[in-house]
């Protein structure tokens, strides 16, 4: 039996009750609240479909709107090439993800019902499959780089950018990037985490003369808002950063870019009356993704071992460093980290370290 085609049928079997369960979701609530439109939605389940919705009927030439903003080239492709049909736009995202899945348990030795479980467990990716979006693309183009990564198919490695460039420009920036940075850091021979270091220092001295235009944002009321979260820190890390001190406000930024949204359920606890519980997108998908994230990434500081030789555990710090130089705080951004996590969580331990361990358990016994 090809054991490749079994992994394929196993993920398939524990998929299935998820993949009905979102698309009920999909028939019974979603797809009536695009048909409605946004003047009578009663709750919010989305990001910003209705904006690009909106957008795709205001610019009858396109091409006039990619070259103002280029990051809504995906949502305005599959609403031309569907015709605003959001049934097709959900097949097609979730033909997208049944895809990402498959590169990942066709290419790593993952426990198939650990990464589902994972998986269900992320409420975020319940709009990113029922809704017009770009992070299901920036799922795939994630899926297939790690594809590209573990048996150097160039064919992923095309189709990862190609679904960076429909996510958004920078996407495709930072697998470029990473790539090269991979290659120069094996052709000196420098040691990896010396590269994390020196990679950082050099964006604390370079940021604020040459790399400004790397962060420039749109939504500058956001940003704004953003400025006094927990208590004005963010305003005071972007200050630093300016100031040649990217290296003190790394990790912070980092830190409220993985899950600062956790933040929030303390306002809701103490103050529920002031909570918009109809915003379900940020009070429900967004949060419950952070609180994911914050607990993953505690149990990956106490009961994983985190190596920067393992080539994903590089990557997730390269992406961070890199989406993190932004003055606001960007949680759909990190969201394409959350396949590589749960990759590296979900992984098989090789036969031979457990076979040692096996040893050295009956040794000690």
């Amino acid at each position: 039996m090809d054991i490749s085609c079994y992994k394929i049928r196993k993920a398939t079997l524990c998929l299935f009750p998820y993949i009905i369960g979102i698309a009920c979701f999909f028939f019974y609530f979603v797809n009536p609240y695009f048909q409605n439109g946004s003047e009578n939605a009663q709750f919010r389940i989305d990001a910003d479909s209705f904006i690009y919705i909106d957008l795709n009927r205001a610019y009858e030439n396109v091409f006039l709107l990619l070259a103002i903003n280029p990051n809504t080239f995906g949502p305005l492709f599959l609403l031309r090439i569907t015709q605003e049909n959001f049934v097709v736009i959900f097949c097609i995202n979730l033909f997208l993800f049944i895809q990402s899945y498959k590169v990942i348990v066709d290419n790593y030795n993952v426990k198939a019902r650990l990464f589902v479980a994972l998986i269900i467990i992320n409420p975020l990716f319940i709009p990113a499959l029922t809704t017009l979006n770009k992070e299901i693309f920036g799922i795939g183009a994630m899926a297939y780089y790690l594809g590209f990564l573990r048996n150097n198919n160039t064919k992923y490695f095309f189709i990862s950018i190609l679904l960076g460039l429909i996510t958004r420009w920078q996407m495709v920036f930072i697998l470029i990037f990473f790539h090269m940075f991979k290659l120069l850091i094996e052709k000196f021979k420098v040691g990896r985490g010396k590269a994390v270091f020196y990679f950082i220092l050099l964006l604390s001295l370079t940021f604020p003369l040459l790399l400004a235009d790397f962060t420039n944002v749109g939504d500058l009321n956001t940003l704004e808002r953003q400025q006094d979260t927990a208590g004005g820190a963010i305003s005071f890390f972007n200050r630093l950063q300016q100031n040649y001190l990217y290296i003190v406000a790394a990790i912070p930024k980092i830190f409220f870019n993985l899950f600062g949204n956790i933040f929030r359920v303390f306002g809701m606890i103490v103050r529920p009356s002031q909570a918009d519980f109809n915003d379900i997108y940020n009070n429900v998908f967004m949060l419950g993704y952070q609180l994911v994230m914050f607990f993953i990434t505690l149990f990956f500081l106490f009961f994983k071992k985190i190596s920067l030789r393992d080539d994903l555990t590089l990557l997730c710090c390269i992406y961070l460093i890199v989406f993190s130089l932004g003055p606001m705080i960007q949680y759909r951004y990190i969201f394409p980290l959350y396949i590589v996590i749960i990759t590296l969580l979900s992984a098989r331990k090789p036969k031979s370290i457990e076979n040692d361990e096996r040893s050295a358990l009956e040794l000690k016994f």
